[in-house]
Formats: structure tokens, sequence, C-alpha cells
């Protein structure tokens, strides 16, 4: 593991956040501080043969929070939501509680790339409406939860 991917024991401060976003990604990313986090701007192309995202990342209370600001997120034709999302507004990139994401780990080297990463599998849902991208919605496993006491 390199020097730079080494996670820290305790929690990082918003301004250490900060200065990781800015040394890891540089000038593609506006950042400002906001209270006890900070608001984060970036532009995000998963992959050549994608567009180009604004996306939006809000951190507050040691908590990331996801959102694409352009093009906007749209929802499948015939599809009631967006995959994978709260709300159809804010992307879900891991599963709360678990311990995949938590405030003494990288948001630079973390949450940024599972964004990119988000946004290649939502073009694919998009176009072929299959989520690939694996994970566990915590919303789906309730309602899938919810359907299945109801047959009974």
């Amino acid at each position: 593991m390199g020097r730079g991917s080494r996670i820290p024991k305790s929690r990082l401060s918003p301004e250490q956040q900060l200065a990781f976003i800015r040394l890891r990604w540089g000038s593609s990313w506006s950042v400002r501080g906001r209270g006890r986090g900070f608001i984060a701007e970036g532009l995000v192309r998963p992959a050549e043969v994608c567009r180009e995202y604004k996306v939006r990342l809000v951190y507050d209370e040691g908590r990331p929070v996801v959102t694409v600001l352009d093009p906007p997120l749209e929802k499948r034709p015939g599809s009631k939501r967006i995959e994978h999302t709260y709300d159809n507004e804010r992307l879900c990139l891991y599963y709360p509680g678990r311990g995949e994401w938590t405030p003494n780990k990288i948001l630079a080297h973390t949450v940024i790339p599972w964004i990119s990463e988000w946004l290649y599998h939502y073009e694919i849902w998009f176009a072929t409406g299959e989520w690939t991208g694996g994970g566990e919605h915590p919303e789906s496993k309730d309602e899938s939860d919810r359907a299945d006491r109801s047959d009974q």
C-alpha cells in the first residue's frame, strides 16, 4: 500500500480531507469551507466513452453526501426511481454502518473514485436497465423484505 493510501487511526478533520482532495485532484475540484465541513465540486468522467458530470460532495459532521449537478440524473423510461440513489438525488456509494466508509478514511482515495465508478454503472443501467455495479442499497433490501413478508 502506498504511503498516501494509509488509513489513519483517528477521524480526519475537514481541513485534512480538503488537503487530500487538493493534493490528489488539484484544480479539477473547487472546495470551500462550510461550518464543520466543506463543499467540494468537481468534474468526473467515468470513462472516455462516458459523459462528463459536475458533482457536489458535501462533507458535514463526518458524513459525505454526493449529488450530480450537471447533467442531471434521469430515471430510465419505465423506472420509478434511479438505481442506488436516495430520493433519486443523492448517490448511494456505500452501505452505511458496515465500515466501507468511515471518517478516518480519505475521501480523495475512496468516495471521489467511487463517484466515478457509480456514474459508470449508472450509464450502463440507463442504457440496459441492469445495475452492474453490485452492492446492496439499504432501501432496496427493506422493500424486498416487506414484499417477502406480504407474500406469506
